[in-house]
């Protein structure tokens, strides 16, 4: 079931809209403190300022993407943030680093806006300051706490590229989720002693994430030539469906073998990835729902 719904395009990313968003304006009219009119105004504002906040974020990933030759399949807003989808990973460390940094960066560039206008408008009162106000203070969050390096959070994303300097992808994608999930579990211990609910809810998808993007990385491997993969933790079966993207249905430069498994043909769309064990191997099937 699609959660997501499309409610329109910037620069030919599309933009949808997570249902679990129509939580946000609820929340901050109960938060407003008010029962009335002004109370309605001030949870529209917000809901419009944090929009517009977390689709710039995600846009400055996107285009900065689109530079290096990533492609962006959409941008999908989440009470928790936002997600710019790619299709295929940056070829260097060093994109991903660059790629990773240009959400925080226009995120910050917002605030500081928002900042600067405010310096005029400190002497008059009015709903454009409380919104500055806003905007100012969601830009802040978002900009410095995506920089936390837990993947799948940005900072998350320049630790592994930092990495990936010096060691293969596969291990430096290891090496920042493990730190993403030490830093979630923290973060989740606090919450349960402090009873914040949002963090709690963060600090899950922190975990969780991170193991995603660990799997992704086989998955990229295996793309890659397949093998065997010695940190791979044996008896887990992680199963993935090739698809090409581009609408040509094969896959470039196809490896004469994956995993022990013989010469193989090129891969389809609808072609299975499986790794078990370590060990990747491509099984040319469809998908039943195709």
């Amino acid at each position: 079931m699609n959660l997501a719904f499309k409610i329109g395009s910037l620069f030919g990313i599309p933009i949808r809209l997570h249902i679990t968003m129509a939580i946000v304006p609820f929340l901050a009219f109960w938060f407003s403190g008010r029962s009335d009119l002004v109370g309605f105004a001030i949870a529209l504002g917000f809901t419009v300022v944090l929009f517009g906040s977390v689709v710039a974020h995600e846009l400055g990933h996107a285009l900065t993407a689109r530079r290096f030759g990533v492609h962006t399949a959409d941008i999908v807003l989440m009470p928790i943030g936002g997600v710019a989808r790619i299709v295929n990973l940056p070829k260097r460390p060093g994109h991903e680093i660059a790629i990773a940094l240009a959400g925080p960066i226009v995120s910050i560039a917002l605030a500081v806006t928002a900042f600067l206008l405010l310096i005029p408008s400190m002497l008059i009162s009015g709903y454009a300051v409380t919104a500055l106000n806003t905007l100012l203070y969601i830009n802040i969050v978002l900009g410095l706490f995506n920089l936390v390096p837990a993947l799948p959070m940005d900072g998350g994303r320049v630790l592994r590229g930092l990495l990936a300097l010096k060691r293969d992808y596969l291990s430096a994608t290891r090496i920042a989720a493990r730190i993403g999930r030490a830093i979630a579990i923290a973060g989740l211990v606090y919450a349960i002693y402090s009873s914040d609910v949002m963090l709690g809810v963060i600090a899950a998808f922190v975990f969780f994430g991170a193991g995603t993007e660990e799997r992704i990385a086989w998955m990229r491997e295996a793309a890659r030539g397949g093998g065997v993969y010695p940190g791979a933790p044996p008896g887990r079966v992680y199963t993935f469906r090739w698809t090409s993207r581009d609408g040509s249905g094969t896959a470039p430069a196809p490896p004469p073998s994956v995993g022990g498994a013989g010469p193989q043909g090129p891969r389809r769309d609808g072609d299975v990835i499986v790794i078990q064990g370590g060990k990747a191997e491509v099984i040319s099937r469809k998908d039943p729902e195709d």
